[in-house]
């Protein structure tokens, strides 16, 4: 059922099914949202494995189970981004993004209608630029190293009809992803010198 998703599909996992899967991929580190429910006791860990296994995200095989084949990909972009890219809108109605970079980007947001839930989509270069213009009038970026402690990287963005700007001080220009791409790339790439 999720080996393939179509576009625009995501899957919605709760906090407890998050924490389960960061743990059993062996991601010990999680920048992005707190995850307040964790399964501690065997019980709970069992009926998280049970309603994964009936919402089709595991598989059993034999001894062990398998992350359905999509969700499993967007584990591996969050086991290997290089950090977390934080798309904050202004308007407090408007849901936070946080966007974990690698060839392909995996986005997780709360859940607006479900309380201790997260949206996880993987999306390309390309979409978030959508992403973008959908996170209303004005935003701020920032990049955070894996396992840093503050941005490395920030801008203030705003929609216009004509696109994208970057708000420099008291001027701006105009903006696009590629120009986020290469500022973060960058950014990595000369913090690694």
């Amino acid at each position: 059922m999720w080996d393939r998703l179509k576009p625009g599909e995501a899957f919605f996992l709760t906090d407890m099914e998050l924490a389960l899967l960061l743990e059993a991929k062996g991601i010990s580190s999680f920048q992005g949202f707190p995850l307040e429910h964790y399964p501690k006791k065997e019980e709970d860990v069992l009926q998280t494995i049970f309603s994964m296994t009936e919402k089709g995200l595991l598989h059993a095989r034999e001894e062990e189970f398998q992350t359905a084949g999509e969700l499993s990909a967007c584990m591996e972009i969050l086991k290997n981004a290089k950090g977390i890219l934080a798309l904050i809108p202004e308007e407090k109605d408007i849901p936070q993004i946080c966007c974990y970079p690698g060839e392909d980007l995996l986005t997780i947001e709360a859940s607006a209608l479900r309380s201790s839930t997260f949206k996880l989509q993987r999306i390309s270069w390309e979409e978030l630029e959508e992403k973008l213009k959908e996170s209303g009038p004005r935003m701020e970026l920032e990049f955070c190293r894996k396992g840093g402690e503050g941005p490395i990287w920030q801008a203030i963005l705003r929609n216009r009809e004509d696109g994208l700007v970057r708000e420099w001080g008291e001027g701006e220009e105009a903006f696009s992803i590629e120009i986020l791409r290469k500022e973060i790339w960058q950014t990595e790439e000369v913090l690694l010198l």
